[in-house]
């Protein structure tokens, strides 16, 4: 399955957003929307370029913790356009960590829509109840390594919390 060897592929931070904020998102740090995206209430963002095998990918969390919501979002460059790949997350509404992807359509498609219609892994009837006290540092080293982006050359593989 793409999604999954894509999650897995080893990647190497290029850039970073310069930490948390609680601004405008701009296109160049979520680059499926063409505007800014304002950041309401209390969510926060922070987000990561990297690369692998001549390849360009965006990392971007968007939280809120006071609510519970945590997301990030893997994204891929495509030519001249870019994709979602995987969105790994965890909130009160859906208890547990999960992933929403677009397995049947192997994550290729660009734009906006890629936020949309994404499947869930486990599905959501599973047992996979697990309860984390979430900071907005330990949900990005997370994300971090679940999406298996690392820093100065570090070998370790991602952690993939039993979803993949």
């Amino acid at each position: 399955m793409r999604v999954r060897s894509v999650v897995r592929l080893k990647k190497s931070k290029v850039n970073d957003s310069g930490g948390w904020s609680r601004k405008e998102l701009p296109p160049r740090w979520c680059p499926v929307f063409s505007k800014k995206k304002p950041m309401a209430g209390d969510w926060h963002w922070r987000a990561i370029k990297a690369s692998a095998a001549n390849r360009e990918f965006v990392v971007v969390a968007q939280c809120s913790p006071n609510r519970g919501n945590w997301k990030a979002f893997l994204i891929e460059k495509l030519e001249d356009e870019h994709s979602v790949v995987a969105r790994f997350e965890d909130h009160g509404g859906h208890p547990g960590v999960h992933v929403h992807s677009h397995c049947a359509r192997s994550g290729i498609d660009v734009g906006p829509t890629t936020l949309d219609g994404l499947g869930r892994i486990p599905p959501a009837g599973s047992f996979h109840r697990r309860v984390y006290g979430h900071t907005l540092q330990s949900f990005w080293d997370s994300a971090m390594s679940f999406f298996n982006v690392v820093e100065n050359g570090e070998t370790q593989l991602g952690q993939t919390y039993g979803l993949f």
